[in-house]
């Protein structure tokens, strides 16, 4: 065997690298195929000391074996407890709604009786309004407004929205008169307008309310 990679066949001068190996050279004068092979450091063994377990007395492990018994039996007075908790709030009857105070009912139906008289004088105004309104267009009177002329379809929306409006009106004040007898209140002896029982006048004709008389 040759002792230099030149004379070797297996060395490729223009790559310097050895074929056989497939591994490059950097020094041709030694070659690798008789270079002795590197042997790894020897590791140095470490002695482990041995940890001996602790001598547990049986006292000891009854005393362990004990704890988990106690926290078990813990948790399960605890679960019964909410349990209880439970069944206690369950069969509680439910707390009973206290009625509106005296006090209470009469301040509402106060109010009530005041939009209501607002709402009868708004009705009464707007009626005298209607009356004239749908006179005037029923007779063809009012023909133009400055320089526009009506037409009938005109006319016919304008009697269509004074009706709306009027119908709108009487059922507010309809419900409101509704709302007040529920509440508790009386009838006027003279306008039969609803009144608060405790009222010594009426307030829409203003009449003492020596004689009252219980709307039925």
């Amino acid at each position: 065997m040759p002792k230099k990679c030149t004379a070797c066949v297996f060395y490729s001068r223009v790559r310097r690298r050895c074929i056989k190996l497939g591994v490059s050279i950097s020094d041709p004068e030694n070659p690798p195929c008789l270079t002795p092979p590197k042997t790894a450091p020897k590791v140095k063994e470490v002695s482990i000391p041995r940890v001996e377990e602790p001598i547990v007395s049986k006292k000891e492990e009854v005393k362990s074996e004990e704890k988990p018994v106690k926290e078990v039996s813990v948790t399960k007075t605890k679960k019964l407890e909410e349990e209880g908790k439970k069944k206690e709030e369950v069969t509680k009857p439910p707390t009973p709604i206290k009625p509106p105070t005296v006090e209470r009912k009469s301040d509402e139906l106060a109010k009530v009786v005041n939009e209501l008289l607002n709402a009868k004088k708004e009705l009464e105004e707007y009626l005298v309004h209607y009356v004239k309104s749908r006179d005037i267009l029923l007779n063809k009177q009012v023909v133009k407004i400055g320089s526009v002329q009506l037409s009938e379809r005109d006319i016919a929306l304008a009697l269509k929205e004074l009706e709306e409006r009027k119908n709108y009106l009487y059922k507010r004040f309809m419900e409101l008169d509704k709302k007040a007898t529920e509440l508790g209140a009386i009838r006027c002896p003279i306008c039969n307008f609803p009144l608060p029982p405790n009222a010594e006048k009426c307030p829409y004709c203003e009449h003492p309310t020596s004689l009252r008389v219980k709307y039925s």
